[in-house]
């Protein structure tokens, strides 16, 4: 192909692999290699994604085992989008478990919260509060669930011996998020959190979770074997994305019309009880 054709194909291209840039006291040469491979199990973020700095430490502020924080107004200056993911790698549990589990937090930094925030910023769209990046972790309650499809594509980069933890963790951060949404619960600073306090999505949430247990991580298992589009190389697409289905619809966790009715009645909700619009996430 002529360096003609090969610009105009790079100027049509939509999505590319972030680059990860690796800091904190945790992120040895283990953790950047097993973290670097696990980013390839997520072909969808922007073209206007550069990089994400990803800090692994043995402990984050109030005990909290990943957090994401996007610049918007790095965005608002310059079209890129500068995405900081945050992971604790605990150093009191045994090495593969503590992996593992970091493993699985990464996946639900990068998949549940700073893929929407980049897609959302490259359509100059202000980003959904993160109560609704954690409703689409269980609902729909079933296996056309994205975040499901998400985690299965992000497991075949997962080493075998951390697989069978990865998946506990990832069950129990479904249930986990099931049941905040449900009660929500206080913050730091004493303010309820959201709760729906609706019994359906509830129990239809935790029944989805008895599912997920009921399968345990099996090689040959189906329920967890990836069987969407193959994953794009590294770097800048050439085009292939929407030749291989990986265009924006193919994106599991895409907003839909039901996350912004969601977003509008947190926003609701949270005003209602006395927050000024958009804290809280």
């Amino acid at each position: 192909m002529s360096a003609g054709g090969v610009a105009a194909t790079h100027r049509q291209a939509t999505h590319k692999t972030p680059r990860l840039r690796f800091g904190g006291p945790s992120a040895d040469q283990e953790v950047m290699a097993l973290f670097a491979e696990l980013r390839k199990g997520f072909p969808w973020f922007p073209v206007q994604m550069r990089d994400i700095d990803v800090v692994v430490a043995p402990r984050l502020p109030d005990g909290n085992r990943g957090f994401t924080d996007y610049d918007e107004d790095q965005f608002a200056r310059t079209g890129a989008t500068h995405i900081t993911i945050q992971v604790a790698l605990d150093p009191d549990k045994d090495r593969d478990h503590a992996l593992a589990e970091a493993l699985q937090t990464f996946a639900h930094e990068l998949g549940d919260h700073a893929l929407g925030y980049c897609n959302s910023l490259a359509q100059h769209k202000r980003p959904l509060p993160e109560m609704v990046d954690h409703f689409k972790m269980f609902v729909p309650s079933d296996e056309g669930n994205g975040w499901h499809q998400t985690i299965k594509s992000a497991l075949r980069f997962v080493p075998d011996r951390l697989k069978p933890a990865f998946l506990e963790s990832y069950i129990n951060d479904v249930e986990s998020h099931c049941a905040m949404d449900y009660d929500g619960g206080d913050d730091d600073a004493g303010h309820q959190q959201y709760a729906r306090y609706d019994d359906e999505v509830y129990d239809a949430g935790m029944a989805w979770v008895a599912t997920l247990r009921e399968h345990p991580y099996d090689p040959a298992d189906p329920f967890w074997i990836y069987t969407g589009p193959a994953t794009i190389p590294s770097g800048y697409s050439s085009g292939a994305e929407e030749q291989h289905g990986l265009g924006g619809q193919s994106n599991p966790m895409r907003t839909t019309e039901r996350d912004l009715r969601e977003a509008i009645a947190y926003e609701q909700t949270m005003a209602n009880r006395g927050w000024p619009s958009g804290s809280g996430y």
